[in-house]
């Protein structure tokens, strides 16, 4: 994982998907509220909401802290989604975790992209160990503590109070659940990223 991967086919993904998070962000409410993940109005039919409830945040402070996750991501697997080859993952695991959360889950609303960052994490690292690189297993292990003990917890309070609402930990759970049984159980080539990385 050394060396970022900085070539512009590595960074539009990530820097288009941050520029759709702060439009968002700046929208006239009437227009986000429309995208807003709400329990009451998915059970009503407004099903987009499943997947476009991880595209708006609570307040700017939310949103900088997913765009800190999303730069995470690009970091240390940057390259495993060149020339937006991650949309159909990131897509279909938004779906997947917006299910995972009307179903198991009592939030009447939810905001944020935290759930996919840690989904893409985990993905990541499970192609790091697939390519055997050890990396993975610290990633996988330190996110496997965090989860649990957020579990524990509920979350830490100040960002709670940063982001203007609670934090969300059980959606951090189904995104490195989903994360697990998507990688073993999907076929790769639905998602077609790149599983090696490229030399920086």
């Amino acid at each position: 994982m050394l060396g970022f991967p900085t070539q512009p086919r590595y960074l539009l993904p990530f820097i288009t998907l941050m520029i759709v998070f702060t439009v968002l962000m700046v929208v006239p409410e009437r227009y986000s509220s429309a995208l807003v993940f709400n329990s009451n109005l998915i059970n009503d039919g407004e099903i987009w909401r499943l997947l476009t409830g991880h595209l708006v945040h609570s307040n700017f402070n939310h949103l900088y802290l997913n765009c800190a996750g999303m730069l995470l991501v690009w970091a240390l697997h940057g390259e495993y989604y060149p020339r937006f080859k991650g949309l159909p993952l990131v897509l279909i695991s938004s779906i997947v975790i917006g299910i995972g959360l009307f179903l198991t889950t009592d939030y009447q609303n939810y905001y944020g992209f935290s759930a996919v960052i840690h989904f893409l994490l985990v993905w990541g690292a499970l192609i790091d160990v697939q390519n055997k690189d050890k990396t993975g297993y610290l990633l996988l292990i330190g996110l496997i503590f965090k989860v649990g003990y957020e579990q524990v917890t509920g979350g830490d309070p100040m960002t709670a109070a940063t982001i203007g609402a609670n934090v969300a930990t059980e959606s951090h759970l189904i995104g490195v659940l989903v994360a697990l049984v998507l990688f073993f159980l999907m076929p790769k080539a639905i998602f077609d990223v790149d599983n090696k990385k490229a030399a920086i």
